[in-house]
């Protein structure tokens, strides 16, 4: 049976009395994309936070490629998060230093996982920054001048760069143009295929997982409320919450 790339068992988040999330139970494979949709407060980003060893878990279990990160602390957790975890987020200035060039921030992921060797490190960061897109010439830009979608660019070439076991992409493309959107799904999805990583992705935009995703979970109130294969889901909803959800998005 093949290890998950991701594993998730009964997760459970309070901050303080307030539940982020509740009971959250999925595997990830290998090579396979899960989305995760529900409006704002249902648990999406929690559940994502303690994926990515940002949130600490109340109760439950995460592991990556088979290993309990629970027992991973200090400087192996700091590590484990730079090797096997690429995360890619909404706001491009929470994962990025916009004042440093895009090829440094590359760079930066690489020094964390103990990469040495100017050369070896500026030939594979070139090598990423050219995959997903970027303009040739501008590798030494600072970050600060790119636009909102070349962000995103170098944000996934960050992830990407250390070969993770795991990409977790949070609203990577709310605020951009729709054009813009548009080039940065074809290329996640170009990639993913590309390298077999497994994917979570979490947005409030059906389109966007139907797009992307093999599996989906529904959440409420920080709970999963339904889960299936995306198709199915968004084709022929079972659960009230997500009937709303779907046909809200239709509307529009």
């Amino acid at each position: 049976m093949t290890t998950p790339a991701l594993e998730v068992r009964e997760l459970t988040v309070r901050y303080g009395g307030t539940l982020g999330c509740a009971d959250i139970s999925f595997d990830v494979q290998p090579g396979e994309v899960l989305g995760i949709v529900g409006e704002s407060g249902s648990g999406k980003s929690t559940v994502l936070g303690c994926c990515g060893l940002d949130l600490q878990p109340t109760a439950g279990v995460v592991r990556l490629s088979g290993r309990d990160t629970a027992a991973v602390v200090g400087a192996q957790r700091r590590r484990l998060r730079n090797q096997d975890i690429g995360i890619v987020r909404q706001a491009a200035h929470e994962e990025l230093r916009l004042g440093i060039s895009a090829g440094g921030n590359i760079a930066e992921r690489l020094l964390a996982t103990g990469h040495r060797g100017f050369q070896a490190i500026r030939a594979r960061v070139d090598r990423v920054y050219h995959e997903v897109e970027l303009p040739a010439g501008r590798m030494d830009a600072a970050v600060a001048t790119f636009s909102g979608g070349m962000r995103q660019r170098v944000q996934i070439a960050r992830a990407l760069v250390s070969e993770p076991a795991v990409l977790l992409l949070d609203e990577p493309t709310t605020g951009l143009d729709v054009s813009v959107q548009a080039r940065i799904l074809d290329l996640i999805r170009r990639l993913q295929r590309q390298t077999g990583v497994a994917m979570v992705i979490v947005s409030h935009d059906l389109a966007v997982i139907r797009m992307l995703a093999d599996r989906l979970l529904v959440m409420r109130q920080g709970r999963v409320v339904e889960a299936g294969v995306t198709d199915r889901v968004l084709s022929d909803p079972r659960h009230p919450y997500t009937q709303l959800l779907v046909s809200s998005q239709l509307e529009v």
